[in-house]
């Protein structure tokens, strides 16, 4: 016998997609606010046994993770709530080993607070990655609120521009085919560079010499490692190096 019905909208219930480091779901320019939960997600991260200015209290709970790439001078602000004492963090690698944790909110027990901000502005240009975690295993439905002030480059949807400083943009990002990376350099040294991509692991899939007309470059790559193998889907890592300067962005390719 069925007492209740309820209608309207829910959360799905299941292993969030952004579970994983390697899935993280993107954050673009602006405002953004998602919903979800973290009850389903696993324990694969805890900022606090990184190195840096994460909390002293081990964050073991349920997390799932977000990234951006961002320039230096770019400024962060983060708010997630839920009734279970959620906590943001800050990292530049979702490694305990190589990883640094940037910047946290505060951690509290027992759900005595429903509130995690974080704010952060960046010192240098790079791929980061906003983790909202719990302690002591505890986990629950949130809402997570951000806003990035001057340029990040994020997900974008239609075709870039080049950037208006020193930078690297992938466009059409997510891609299902042709990619097209678009860089400013920071410097007119020199006309020639190298661009390369990674996969998550850190893998080289693909290399190709760059040539740098003035202070822009731009090339397009089709999602095929050097044999020409159709990559899978997932989060790849684009590098551009010109002398001593290294540009880089992550992207998605869809299959």
């Amino acid at each position: 016998m069925v007492d209740d019905i309820a209608t309207g909208p829910f959360a799905a219930t299941g292993t969030p997609t952004n579970d994983l480091c390697s899935n993280a779901s993107a954050i673009s320019a602006g405002t953004q606010i998602f919903s979800s939960s973290t009850c389903y997600a696993a324990d694969n991260l805890d900022g606090a046994r990184m190195p840096g200015a994460c909390s002293a209290d081990s964050l073991n709970g349920r997390e799932v993770f977000y990234w951006l790439s961002a320039a230096a001078g770019d400024t962060l602000e983060a708010t997630a709530t839920g009734p279970w004492s959620p906590v943001l963090y800050l990292v530049n690698s979702c490694t305990l080993t190589t990883g640094t944790c940037l910047n946290s909110s505060a951690a509290f027990q027992d759900g005595d607070i429903t509130i995690a901000s974080l704010r952060y502005v960046f010192a240098s240009s790079g791929v980061y990655f906003l983790v909202l975690d719990g302690i002591t295993s505890e986990c629950g439905d949130f809402q997570l609120t951000t806003h990035i002030r001057d340029e990040v480059t994020g997900v974008e949807t239609g075709e870039s521009s080049l950037p208006l400083r020193a930078g690297l943009q992938v466009t059409p990002n997510p891609s299902g085919g042709r990619i097209r990376f678009i860089g400013r350099s920071g410097s007119a040294a020199s006309s020639h560079g190298t661009l390369r991509v990674f996969d998550v692991a850190g893998r080289l899939v693909f290399e190709k010499d760059l040539k740098i007309f003035g202070d822009r470059f731009e090339e397009s790559w089709g999602g095929l490692d050097a044999p020409g193998t159709r990559l899978s889907s997932g989060v790849y890592v684009v590098k551009a190096t010109i002398g001593a300067e290294v540009l880089t962005t992550r992207f998605v390719l869809t299959r």
